[in-house]
Order: structure tokens, then C-alpha cells, then sequence
């Protein structure tokens, strides 16, 4: 989400009609004082009990919309990106792959036995390092995602055949189920769910549109991935005989409303659920992430994208500066359930009673 990128462009084109709107307004916007933020609990040392009938469920937080979760031999990834070009080479110049930066962000880490890449939408900041991620570490792995998705990167892919592209009528709403996908082994299965794109700084969302078809390279430009069908996903890790022992919900975006909600019937049965819930867009998502956990009412939630992605992954990262973390933070704390929002590099483990 190119906060920076949007706030000086808007700045500076003062002719576009958004962007004078929004300029008008920022005088009415409140600051953003997220730094230092307090509150985060702490993420939890020892395996955290859920309840059901599965094993340990390893989650990795990798940094901004990334994550492993690992269960048995199989593991599914999300939105992997680690290159974290500079608001300048977003705002001016061309932007690549950073392979060091990659290859030290996943240092540690095994892909050897992920499934499937689930990716939410676009962005260069969700999508720009998968094709070199499956080519280099894992290149038997599937990349699910929207058709924009799929145009983006075809290219730059090992195996064009291994990028699923996820039709809007095959993705679920609130009120209607999805299609279900399934790994190889038969341990996860996911249902994508029609989902938004956030707002970034005043109320106007950047990259928009759709990829409609094959790019011939990957894009250079920050603005050229664009957002395209944005979805979040439902994860079910499943018991041998095929019913959900866990659930997890994934968004790499706050929607509006209903988007990215599961149907309710998703969600029947006494089943263990853990929420990975990105930060930013809250501030522009009336009921953010309230409504999304009162509809899910998760057992656990992570909250993942709040660290600057603007330099390089460092121990002890800051919040992005106009994302308002620190009330996002207070808006957690509200709310009637355990959660953190761990650095990159933390390993959350799940496990049934």
C-alpha cells in the first residue's frame, strides 16, 4: 500500500480532481503520532491452546502481508515480499527485485514443503517478489490469485501452468459460499473471498485497475502493479477425514462493509479460528477490524503489514509513518480477543487440546 507515493503525488498534482479534494480535506485530518506505540501484547513464547482435534499449527510472520503456515509436512505461504524499495524508487525511478534482500528476509526459513502462494491482490508490495521466491526456493509450488495477479507475473514464472488465476464468480461473499482449493496432500484447503482495497491517505486509493492481460515482463513501475480483484482468503487445515480442525482467516487489505467477510456457513461448527489481519486502511474503513471480529470471533489474531516497508527488515521495526497504527493498536485492545503484532521473524505455534 503506497502510502508515500500517494501523499506526494496528490501534492503535487494539483489538477487532478482527487487529488485537490483531498487536499482540501487533509487540513480536517488528525495526525499520526505512531511512534513509539505501547499496548502490543506480546507474542506468545509457548504454543497457544486452542481447543479441537489438530496438532501443532506453526505460523511465521515474515513481514508486511507474508506468512507460513505450516501444518504436519505441508506448508501454504501468503504475499511474501522483502525487497522494500525506498519511498524514492517507488515515487521516481524504476523498482526491482532485491534478491539479497530476499534471500537474507527468508534466511532460516524452509519452503521446501509450501503448497501453495496465496496472494490478495496486486500491489508490488504483496506480488513483486513471488516470481523469484517460487523460482528459486520452491519452484512446485502454486500462486493463487486474481486474473490481475496472474497477468502480472506469467512471465517471470517457472511454470506458467502453477499460477492459478481465481475468477470473481468462484469467489465467495458474505452470503454465498466459494469454490474450495486444495493442497496436494490433502492437509489444507482455502476459499478466496471478494474482498477491497483500502483507502491510503485521504480517502483516495491508489494503483487502481485491472491487469486484463499477460504483461510480456514484469512491471518497473511501482504504479504498473496494479491492484486489480482483491481477495482475502478463508484456510482450513483439515483432519484425515477431511473435516476442519482450524481455520484461519487471511487479509492483506481492510475492505468496506462485507468484503472479505466469510459466509456465514464458512464458519458452522465449534472449529478453532485465528485471524492474520493487516493494519493499515484502518482509518479509512468505518468498523475496521471491529466488524470483521465480531463476524469471525477469532480465537487469536495477528495483525501483519504495520512495519515500515520502505527500508530494509530490521529487528526492531517502526510502524509506517500515516497509517495511524497507534489507534489501530487501541482499537485491538477494545476488543474481546488475544492478539500481537509481531516483528518479522516470529513463529507463533498453535496447537489443539
Amino acid at each position: 500500500m503506497c502510502v508515500w507515493r500517494g501523499l506526494l503525488l496528490m501534492l503535487a498534482t494539483t489538477t487532478s480532481a482527487c487529488a485537490s479534494a483531498g487536499f482540501s480535506s487533509a487540513l480536517d485530518e488528525p495526525r499520526d503520532d505512531s511512534w513509539p506505540v505501547t499496548g502490543v501484547p506480546p507474542a506468545p513464547m509457548q504454543p497457544v491452546v486452542l481447543g479441537g482435534d489438530f496438532g501443532d499449527v506453526q505460523v511465521t510472520y515474515l513481514g508486511s502481508g507474508g506468512f507460513i503456515v505450516r501444518a504436519g509436512s505441508e506448508a501454504i505461504l501468503t504475499g511474501p515480499f522483502f525487497s522494500n524499495p525506498s519511498m524514492l524508487q517507488v515515487l521516481f525511478a524504476s523498482i526491482r527485485v532485491d534478491t539479497a534482500r530476499v534471500d537474507r528476509g527468508l534466511e532460516g526459513h524452509d519452503l521446501s514443503d509450501v503448497d501453495a502462494v496465496l496472494i490478495g491482490h496486486g500491489h508490488y508490495d504483496h506480488l513483486m517478489d513471488v516470481p523469484y521466491i517460487v523460482r528459486t526456493y520452491r519452484p512446485e509450488a502454486r500462486v493463487y490469485g486474481a486474473p490481475t495477479v496472474r497477468n502480472l507475473i506469467l512471465s517471470d514464472m517457472p511454470d506458467p501452468n502453477r499460477v492459478v488465476a481465481i475468477e470473481t464468480d468462484s469467489a465467495a461473499t458474505r452470503r454465498e459460499p466459494g469454490q474450495w482449493y486444495s493442497s496436494t496432500s490433502g492437509r489444507f484447503r482455502w476459499m478466496a473471498i471478494r474482498s477491497d482495497h483500502s483507502k491510503h491517505f485521504w480517502r483516495v486509493e491508489l494503483f487502481q485497475g485491472h491487469q486484463r492481460t499477460p504483461r510480456p515482463t514484469l512491471p518497473s513501475r511501482a504504479g504498473d502493479w496494479k491492484v486489480g480483484e482483491t481477495y482475502a482468503y478463508l484456510i482450513e487445515v483439515l483432519r484425515p477425514d477431511g473435516e476442519p480442525a482450524l481455520r484461519i482467516h487471511y487479509n492483506d487489505s481492510p475492505g468496506t462493509a462485507d468484503d472479505g467477510f466469510p459466509p456465514d456457513t464458512a464458519l458452522d461448527g465449534d472449529v478453532p479460528l485465528v485471524a492474520l489481519l493487516t493494519a493499515p486502511g484502518h482509518k479509512w474503513e468505518d468498523g475496521y477490524p471491529g466488524d470483521l471480529v465480531e463476524h469471525l470471533e477469532p480465537d487469536y489474531v495477528i495483525a501483519s503489514h504495520w512495519e515500515d516497508f520502505f527500508t530494509p527488515q530490521e529487528p526492531d521495526p517502526k510502524p509506517i509513518f500515516g497509517t495511524f497504527y497507534s489507534e489501530f493498536v487501541e482499537k485491538m485492545n477494545r476488543l474481546p480477543v488475544d492478539w500481537t503484532a509481531p516483528a518479522p521473524g516470529a513463529v507463533l505455534v498453535f496447537t489443539g487440546s
